[in-house]
């Protein structure tokens, strides 16, 4: 079962009431009247959709406007119906296997009353429909998933069968390398593919280039809007090779929004097309994309090619008023960003048939800041951990396979120098793992 959001999750979710879009790991609807049991097993179909796509949101109290989504206002029916023992009733009814999600009733930053269904991935095989009552959208014993639209439909061919199909092999291959783990106290992964790789591997120097060429262009564009960043950033520019031929710029366009990430509510790659200013465009030969007026404030840039890279200010100094800008890194949050950075980099290689991921890590404004536990309060942590460096950078070059089967020991390699900067500290064995598997279930 979901656990009620900390205080870092539920400001996350309110950014999605504050910058709704529908996507494909986001369904955005007006109050429903769930007494009805044909809107009941409508949205079963949604929730399932969202589960077999990985996981994701359905957002509640909007209206579609040619300026996008703007709330409706409060909830003209019985919102006892949309308590989470009810959602989840809905599920039990409506869904093969069974699962449960978290339902989250939130104001926006504005004050507007909405409803957040949190719809978990990570399932082990496809979850089908039952019970399709008359009236309905929900056809019985059928499966469903997330197509461009978005629209939840079932599968129409062998690539959406394949995909499906495929997700599901992938978390219980998961599963299955966690317990290898366990029993053989595998230390890390080895190069040996990326060697065997050789002329596929994007030159160190190429990707170098791609990332200070990036850090500095939000400078050009807006040099006191780019300001904003000295207090403490952190940015991920990969390179996935070799990309023959490189597709267009609309079809890579499309491309990104169907790799996008639902592991957090806030996916890097991020763009809001809705709303002026914040939507992606293309600069060149390359896609741009500045969400100046979020708190987070993503810059990112992708080129077909196969070179991607995103800049966001450090979330510790946006998501924790109480706390003094540049006081603290916390233990946690940068697992969560190098594994859907990487996670977004696997995907994206597996589309475009690449085979070898090269990426680098940065993160700034550290100098003076204390290792604290605070996205993760369960965590204990000994005071007193300081960096002494303003500006740590890490990177390695892996080939997709390796990322998919050993993503908790890259996220190691690529994180223990970060780590280590403060005062030497070196997270306990099962750190890493587990807070992935956080990340990817939800829990």
């Amino acid at each position: 079962m979901l656990m009620a959001p900390d205080d870092t999750a539920q400001r996350k979710l309110i950014q999605l009431l504050d910058y709704p879009r529908e996507e494909l790991g986001t369904e955005i609807k007006d109050w429903l009247d769930l007494a009805e049991r044909s809107v009941r097993a409508d949205l079963a179909r949604e929730l399932l959709a969202l589960a077999n796509h990985g996981g994701g949101y359905v957002l509640f109290g909007f209206i579609d406007q040619t300026t996008g989504w703007i709330p409706s206002g409060p909830c003209p029916y019985d919102l006892t119906k949309y308590s989470q023992d009810e959602i989840n009733n809905i599920l039990k009814k409506h869904a093969e296997p069974t699962f449960e999600c978290g339902v989250h009733h939130l104001n926006s930053s504005s004050g507007t009353q909405h409803v957040i269904i949190e719809v978990p991935g990570g399932h082990r095989v496809p979850i089908r429909s039952k019970g399709g009552p008359p009236g309905s959208r929900l056809v019985d014993h059928t499966y469903y998933i997330r197509r461009p639209g978005p629209e939840s439909a079932p599968p129409q061919d062998g690539r959406e069968w394949g995909e499906l199909i495929s997700k599901c092999v992938e978390n219980d291959r998961e599963r299955l390398i966690e317990s290898f783990r366990r029993v053989t106290s595998i230390l890390g992964p080895t190069d040996t593919a990326a060697h065997l790789l050789n002329q596929a591997v994007p030159s160190v120097e190429r990707l170098r280039d791609w990332q200070n060429e990036s850090v500095a262009r939000p400078r050009a564009i807006d040099a006191q809007l780019a300001e904003e960043y000295e207090s403490g950033f952190w940015s991920c520019a990969y390179v996935v090779g070799p990309v023959d031929p490189a597709p267009s710029l609309a079809g890579f366009r499309t491309l990104l929004t169907e790799v996008k990430g639902s592991e957090t509510g806030w996916p890097p790659w991020l763009s809001l097309d809705n709303r002026p200013g914040m939507e992606a465009h293309v600069v060149g030969d390359l896609i741009e994309c500045w969400l100046r007026e979020t708190p987070d404030g993503d810059f990112w840039r992708a080129n077909p090619s196969g070179e991607m890279f995103l800049m966001r200010r450090l979330q510790e100094d946006v998501d924790f008023p109480s706390q003094p800008t540049g006081s603290f890194l916390d233990v946690t949050l940068p697992v969560w960003r190098v594994g859907e950075c990487l996670l977004h980099a696997t995907r994206l290689a597996q589309r475009l048939e690449a085979s070898t991921i090269s990426v680098i890590f940065s993160w700034k404004g550290l100098e003076g800041r204390e290792l604290r536990a605070l996205a993760s309060p369960t965590r204990s942590l000994m005071p007193g951990k300081i960096c002494h460096e303003d500006e740590v950078n890490t990177s390695t070059t892996r080939s997709v396979t390796e990322v998919v089967e050993t993503l908790p020991e890259i996220v190691q390699h690529l994180l223990t120098p970060l780590y280590a900067r403060f005062d030497f500290f070196d997270p306990p064995t099962g750190f890493y793992a587990g807070e992935l598997s956080r990340m990817r279930t939800g829990t």
